[in-house]
């Protein structure tokens, strides 16, 4: 009996399609946050080998309000920050603590052969 041609032409593309599949997904838990390292696969990770998610990172934000008038009261919390109060203008920058700590487990996505990985998101078991 004869191969059927569309079987094979099928088969052909389901495997041109597996090799280029660009990306895999793979769990790690963060070793140390600052400066971030995480373990994955029996390898740690670190430095270049990481870009992440901004939303998760710790990060500088920017404030800036206008047209105020009256008394500045408060306090200012934080390890980092900048406050400037000029002509009725506000602004202010603060550093804000990522929100991975160490132990968490995150999901990551590799990218150039599984040379370089984002870090997407913590995750955790419900």
């Amino acid at each position: 009996m004869e191969d059927n041609p569309y079987t094979r032409l099928l088969e052909t593309m389901r495997g041109e399609a597996k090799e280029q599949l660009p990306t895999s997904y793979r769990l790690g838990k963060v070793v140390n946050v600052n400066p971030l390292k995480v373990s994955t696969s029996g390898i740690i990770l670190s430095g270049d080998d990481l870009l992440i998610n901004g939303g998760i990172a710790r990060r500088t934000e920017a404030l800036s309000m206008s047209e105020l008038s009256g008394n500045l009261t408060g306090t200012f919390h934080g390890d980092t920050g900048n406050l400037a109060v000029s002509g009725g203008s506000m602004s202010a920058t603060a550093g804000i603590e990522g929100s991975l700590a160490e132990g968490d487990t995150v999901l990551l996505i590799s990218l150039e052969d599984n040379q370089k990985f984002i870090v997407l998101c913590k995750v955790v078991s419900l």
